[in-house]
């Protein structure tokens, strides 16, 4: 079997695997430790890409995805500081038409400014602990970068590579939450 190598790229002695203590974590944090992994290789994907080891910093990740609660004291939180335009720049949006033009509002405004949650087109209504839907790109970075603002932790979206590491872990599987049950018997 393979052993462990903490020598990162370019250097000649190994790094010491760093593990915050859990009073440095929030409960719903994931640390991923630095350290190579194994990407790509899968014959199954599209466009998939080769095999190859690789080294990822550490981060940490959320567990969950970011809520319409969460995402709308984001959204409340800039109207509060006089920053009205940007929060309506960043309010998730519904798709109209064909090209995916901007249609109305996944939220709506109470009298006081500060967003709600509000019916969809067909009068369903989404729930606070829900994840947030219908953000394109802007909204999925300034997301992170207000909540780094706030707590001073360095969040942002992490990259290709580390979302595979942390998902996949450092052995290359595919799959891995859901490889018991592809491959349990029938």
């Amino acid at each position: 079997g393979e052993h462990w190598d903490g020598v990162p790229p370019g250097e000649r002695e190994p790094r010491p695997v760093v593990l915050p203590l859990p009073s440095e974590l929030a409960p719903d944090d994931c640390y991923v430790p630095a350290g190579w992994f194994w990407s790509g290789g899968d014959p199954e994907a599209v466009d998939g890409m080769p095999r190859r080891r690789l080294w990822c910093e550490g981060l940490v990740f959320k567990r969950f995805p970011v809520t319409n609660r969460d995402y709308l004291a984001f959204l409340d939180d800039l109207v509060s500081r006089g920053r009205e335009e940007e929060a309506l720049r960043w309010v998730p949006r519904q798709r109209a038409g064909l090209a995916g033009e901007e249609g109305a509002m996944n939220y709506r405004r109470e009298a006081n400014g500060r967003f709600e949650l509000a019916a969809d087109a067909e009068g369903d209504l989404w729930l606070p602990d829900w994840p947030v839907i219908n953000v394109h790109f802007g909204c999925a970075v300034a997301y992170p970068r207000w909540l780094a603002e706030r707590s001073g932790l360095p969040w942002r979206l992490p990259g290709e590579l580390e979302w595979e590491k942390a998902a996949r872990g450092v052995d290359g599987r595919f799959f891995p939450c859901v490889a018991r049950h592809l491959h349990a018997p029938s």
